[in-house]
């Protein structure tokens, strides 16, 4: 699978945005999403060996304990945990994290890799990646080649899809909230609710002020650039199930991350799936949670 040519915008900014040519998500009623992510483990364990890039966060360490928990229910090999470590750089230590993950799991196999500036944006491995594909996004997709080489000829599990589902209140959540008193309206999160929410001039100026800069451009790029930036958020649609399936989904920020990853772990024969967005997931998730979402 080839990597998406990135506009020269995204290029000097770093960052993609707008909609990506992916098919948009059919939602089914009724679908279980604990059932739609073991069927996704089910087959990721099938083509072993199965590899998770374990940072010992939320996502990864709850992609690790669904793949442990079907592998033993399956009879099949249990996953491989794979960490990237940076022992000189002792704020990047999360060893207490993890090790208390992996020994709740009880699992026997857990590859630790040592680094020091290997992984560098401009070091080997990002060189040798770039050689192969060209520029990628994000600019630490060459992240995963180490636990892809483990996984080679299997499949390689991430956490991508956790941080955007799970990691900020949805507009339909905080409305459900505040009509039922349970949070207080506070200016903050009418602003909001403003920004996620209202018409579209609405939405365009709240979010001109919110915008983040780029200010490594020129003034008149940059000015192109929030003005991008801004006006794809602001066509954001309301709700949790049409933000996944019209939005979240088909925008060329996810696609293209499962893009470059694609090509990463295709350099290794290993197949890189997301289990926390893969788009029968996704699909079950909106089924379950509707228009309010996660919280």
């Amino acid at each position: 699978m080839p990597a998406w040519p990135l506009a020269p915008l995204e290029i000097a900014s770093g960052l993609v945005i707008g909609p990506a040519p992916a098919a948009e998500l059919t939602i089914a009623p009724g679908g279980s999403t604990r059932l739609a992510l073991d069927d996704v483990m089910r087959a990721a364990l099938g083509r072993p060996p199965c590899v998770v890039a374990f940072s010992g966060g939320r996502d990864s360490s709850a992609v690790l304990a669904l793949a442990a928990d079907v592998a033993r229910r399956e009879s099949l090999a249990p996953p491989v945990a794979v960490t990237n470590r940076f022992p000189a750089l002792p704020h990047t230590d999360e060893a207490t994290w993890q090790e208390l993950v992996v020994r709740h799991l009880g699992l026997a196999d857990w590859v630790r890799i040592d680094h020091t500036d290997e992984l560098d944006a401009v070091g080997p491995v990002a060189g040798r990646v770039l050689l192969r594909h060209g520029l990628l996004w994000p600019f630490n997709s060459h992240f995963i080649e180490p636990a892809a080489g483990v996984a080679s000829g299997g499949t390689l599990l991430t956490g991508v899809g956790g941080d955007e589902l799970f990691g900020s209140p949805w507009a339909g959540a905080l409305v459900a909230s505040m009509l039922r008193l349970a949070i207080r309206p506070t200016r903050r999160r009418l602003a909001y609710l403003a920004r996620v929410g209202g018409p579209l001039p609405v939405r365009r100026a709240v979010g001109r002020r919110h915008t983040l800069a780029f200010p490594w451009l020129r003034p008149a790029v940059d000015e192109a650039m929030v003005e991008a930036v801004n006006d794809w958020d602001s066509r954001s649609p309301v709700g949790f199930e049409n933000c996944v399936r019209r939005y979240l989904w088909p925008s060329r920020y996810l696609q293209t991350i499962r893009r470059s990853l694609a090509c990463v772990g295709g350099d290794h024969d290993a197949q890189v799936v997301h289990p926390l967005c893969e788009p029968a997931v996704l699909a079950a998730l909106c089924g379950q949670l509707g228009w309010k979402g996660t919280r």
